[in-house]
């Protein structure tokens, strides 16, 4: 342990000290005749300590693949939100946007290559419902962009 001489030192900090100070001096046959006389063997101390290891991996990664499945269900919730919008609207949508937001276009032509060509109706259903999924854009025309 380290310790700054600013700092004051409890009896637990001195205990501390002393325990790693007496592992660290201590041989190895010292610490197997310890684990045996405590444990009646090193092989269960190896055992106990890599059980203790494996529940400890197994429980982070139970909170990740929780953390991860909460996430996809959140993703899949946001999608299911989105209400297809009809192809013939979508294009008069689209324009619209793109008109009142430079922004748009060039993340649009973007997505094109740099071709400017006219944009089918199946082109802007799926752009327009990139758009509002990215959340560039609202779900309703009704709020103006």
């Amino acid at each position: 342990m380290t310790n700054s001489k600013d700092t004051p030192r409890g009896p637990l900090d001195l205990l501390a000290d002393s325990l790693i100070d007496d592992l660290l001096s201590a041989s190895d046959e010292e610490i197997l005749a310890e684990a045996k006389e405590d444990f009646g063997s090193a092989d269960k101390v190896v055992a106990a300590t890599k059980e203790i290891f494996e529940r400890a991996i197994a429980s982070k990664a139970k909170g990740r693949l929780a953390a991860a499945r909460a996430g996809v269900k959140g993703d899949r919730e946001r999608t299911a939100a989105i209400v297809p919008i009809a192809a013939s609207q979508a294009k008069q949508r689209l324009a619209k946007a793109l008109a009142t937001n430079p922004r748009l276009q060039n993340l649009t032509m973007a997505a094109r290559h740099g071709k400017s060509a006219s944009t089918s109706d199946t082109d802007a259903e799926g752009v327009l419902e990139d758009l509002i999924e990215l959340g560039l854009l609202p779900q309703n025309d009704d709020h103006h962009e």
